[in-house]
């Protein structure tokens, strides 16, 4: 387990069987975790670094070409919302 989670057991070696059963339920609901409208699970880049300077823009008023990639990532769009604070933050913060 990871260390902050060992301040719930009052710092108690943790049995090994328990991890592994977490493991196991959480292999028979990951598929149900995932969305399954298509919309959802097709790959879409993000581009966090989006303003003026970075998107070239035709005469016509046509996005010609996007600049500055180096922190863009492309994964599916359910992927990019990342993990809500209250569940990254264990220590309150």
């Amino acid at each position: 387990f990871e260390c902050v989670y060992r301040e719930f057991s009052n710092y108690v070696k943790a049995d090994p069987t328990e991890h592994t059963t977490n493991l196991e339920n959480y292999i028979k609901i990951a598929s149900s975790l995932i969305l399954k409208e298509r919309e959802t699970r097709c790959p879409l880049s993000r581009h966090p670094d989006l303003r003026p300077p970075s998107v070239l823009i035709s005469d016509g008023f046509r996005i010609v070409r996007m600049i500055d990639w180096q922190h863009c990532l492309t994964v599916r769009l359910f992927s990019q919302a990342g993990v809500l604070k209250n569940f990254r933050d264990y220590d309150g913060d």
